[in-house]
């Protein structure tokens, strides 16, 4: 799922009468899923100064989205968006002196659902020269779905702010642009759980996706207070007028199984609760489907069976569909996490086509607003090579194409590139002063972004990986051999932190679909160390310090992981193999059982390794299998379980092999490329 956030940029408009004046701005920025139905955006903060001290004036503020709104619709037009007057608490909350309910507008003409919300009869009494007031407009939701995204560009939702009667400076108009691309990951397949016919995987791209109810500790909430709950502000003081809980939206995270093309006969049940958790502070559980929208309070569903474990129950099917529907009732808001969960087929001949997805957040006032909807379809990911040619600036080639995509810059060294959940690759360099710059190259333009510099003072060759939310992480070792740990994020920026350590050759980092972000390294004395650090916006202090790992290993070491699991490939001063798989708290070598001419590559679970420049590649607990390819240098790539490798010929011509096929293909570009590849993704 696609992450916006929905913070409301700064708006400076003037609500004038006389000397007074409002000042607009946004009052926090809250992450919001782009395939999100009911997604809160920012709340919208007015502070006014001057005026006759005393007097009381009356507007009609409202706030339009170019998305639909899809606040819940407890009672006529009203809705569940509320605007407050001089921050009041709870105890003085009075409804239409300081606290006034949203209305939904009708439709505009031509529109097919309504995307305005009027705040009428905002009463607001004019502080004078020495005080102030404040207005809080909470509660706005808009189907964030329905923003404009082609895979390239970056989609906005505008957000107009309006009075009547009408001041000086408005209507204005603010945008939220999204800030990342990154999809829910889901994985069906054939379940290793005895018992299960099938295992669903569904896992957040970044530690807030998933989100509980807000507890009755935090009910009424205090104002201004950032919270990482799915509910709004919740008041109950328009009862009296039919609207029960306005800002009601108190349901956690759904998750839903979608169902189709069961086959006649078949009958479906699922597991009530996961049946495996990345993190312990996942609480999932399996809830009536009669209120997908979130409104109804939690009500788990009893298993009707305790076999297999943790428990099942059936899943209603009509026509060939059903669903199941999940609740997140507590959750690590500063962790990835993901759950498995089983499902139990009898009867029939066949699987249905299963589908996981984030289901709405609140119930929505239009039957139209799709109460469902899918994560976006992101560019097909193709393997890349990326390398600095003869001229030192950087080129790209694709697997399948002879084309080749010229970045520019004038660049030393081997460039480090990885690619994102949409197939777009990002390439950091180091330039002839050692400092480094950043570009992508994306995939369904076929074109690259300008260059940003990062800064740093690099020696070597940068690594580079992608993790769940779209930031790119990048190590680099200093004149010092030290290492240097960097984050960037489009349109945000870059941050640096020195991790320590003293290595001999360039640190190596990967990120695991947990969220952990590994670095290893090799000291002077050739031994073997890692640590972790977990992932998010900014650099954070290691989770697991800097951690000996042991060995006694030549060249390069090779960086890459198997499903959660990190591996490193490495080369003896025997010039043999050997692989290592960790953990957090373990660290397993195992043999390779061969020999090789130079250091190794790997990809997946694959280590691509050269005999006299002719390439053999084994998986972690496979045999060799010779490719038939001759080298002078080469580098490994893995996409949906197939090891690409990207290679230059004696003669400095490009190949790409493919393990399905177990054919090599001729690039060509014979001269083109002066430093080794870079093949992704890994």
């Amino acid at each position: 799922m696609v992450v916006i956030f929905a913070g409301l940029l700064l708006l400076n408009i003037t609500l004038s009468a006389a000397s007074f004046n409002c000042t607009v701005t946004d009052a926090g920025w809250p992450t919001v899923r782009v395939t999100g139905v009911a997604e809160k955006t920012g709340e919208i903060l007015l502070i006014c100064i001057g005026g006759s001290a005393g007097q009381q004036r009356e507007f009609d503020l409202t706030v339009a989205l170019s998305v639909p709104v899809t606040n819940q619709n407890p009672s006529g037009n009203k809705s569940d968006a509320l605007l407050f007057v001089d921050e009041p608490v709870a105890a003085n909350q009075v409804a239409g002196q300081n606290v006034f309910v949203g209305e939904f507008d009708a439709p505009a003409a031509g529109a097919e659902v309504a995307h305005t919300i009027r705040f009428r009869g905002v009463k607001i009494v004019e502080p004078g020269d020495a005080q102030s007031r404040v207005v809080r407009i909470v509660n706005i939701r808009g189907n964030a779905s329905a923003a404009p995204y082609s895979g390239q560009n970056t989609p906005y939702i505008f957000a107009t702010v309006d009075s009547s009667p009408r001041m000086t400076g408005v209507p204005a108009t603010i945008a939220t642009a999204i800030r990342s691309q990154a999809t829910l990951s889901t994985i069906v397949e054939a379940s290793q759980t005895a018992g299960y016919q099938l295992q669903v995987r569904v896992q957040e791209p970044s530690s807030y996706e998933f989100r509980r109810r807000r507890p009755s500790s935090q009910s009424p909430p205090v104002l201004g207070a950032v919270n990482q709950t799915e509910s709004g502000h919740i008041t109950n003081l328009f009862q009296s007028s039919g609207v029960t809980d306005a800002g009601l939206a108190n349901s956690g995270t759904k998750i839903i199984l979608k169902f189709s093309n069961v086959p006649s006969g078949q009958q479906v049940f699922v597991s009530t609760r996961p049946i495996a958790l990345i993190n312990s502070g996942l609480d999932l559980r399996l809830t009536a489907t009669g209120d997908q929208g979130g409104a109804a309070a939690f009500a788990e569903v009893v298993p009707t069976s305790g076999s297999p474990w943790p428990g099942i129950a059936p899943v209603a099917i009509a026509n060939g569909q059903g669903m199941a529907v999940y609740e997140v009732v507590e959750t690590d808001t500063t962790a990835v996490e993901w759950a498995t969960l089983g499902i139990v087929l009898a009867g029939g001949s066949g699987s249905p086509t299963v589908q996981a997805m984030f289901g709405p957040l609140t119930d929505s006032p239009q039957a139209w607003v799709p109460r469902f909807t899918t994560a976006r379809t992101a560019p097909a990911v193709v393997p890349a090579a990326v390398f600095r040619d003869t001229f030192r600036r950087i080129r790209l080639i694709e697997y399948g194409s002879s084309e080749i995509y010229n970045a520019g810059g004038v660049f030393s060294g081997k460039p480090g590139a990885a690619q994102d959940g949409d197939g777009n690759t990002w390439i950091v360099a180091r330039d002839t002063s050692n400092g480094l710059y950043i570009t992508r190259f994306r995939a369904a333009s076929k074109t690259f972004d300008n260059w940003i510099y990062l800064g740093g003072l690099a020696q070597g060759d940068p690594s580079v990986t992608v993790g769940l939310a779209g930031i790119v992480y990048y190590t680099i070792r200093d004149d010092w051999n030290n290492c240097w740990l960097g984050t960037f994020r489009p349109g945000i920026g870059n941050t640096w932190r020195r991790v320590g350590g003293v290595f001999a050759t360039d640190p190596q980092i990967s990120v695991m679909p947990g969220g952990d972000v590994w670095i290893a390294g090799k000291d002077l004395w050739n031994g073997i160390w890692t640590t972790t650090i977990p992932e998010g916006p900014n650099v954070q202090p290691p989770e697991i310090p800097w951690t000996f790992r042991g060995g006694l290993v030549q060249g390069q070491i090779a960086f890459s992981r198997i499903g959660d699991v990190p591996v490193l490939a490495v080369r003896d001063f025997s010039n043999a193999l050997w692989f290592a798989t960790m953990s957090r708290n373990t660290f397993t070598w195992a043999s390779g059982q061969g020999l090789m001419s130079r250091d190794p590559q790997v990809a997946g679970a694959t280590a691509v390794v050269a005999i006299n420049d002719s390439i053999s590649i084994r998986e972690y607990s496979s045999a060799w299998v010779a490719t038939g390819g001759v080298l002078s240098s080469e580098s490994a790539a893995w996409l949906n379980g197939e090891l690409y490798i990207a290679g230059r010929d004696p003669s400095n011509q490009i190949w790409w092999y493919r393990s399905s096929t177990g054919q090599w293909t001729f690039a060509g570009h014979q001269g083109v490329a002066a430093s080794e590849l870079s093949a992704v993704p890994r």
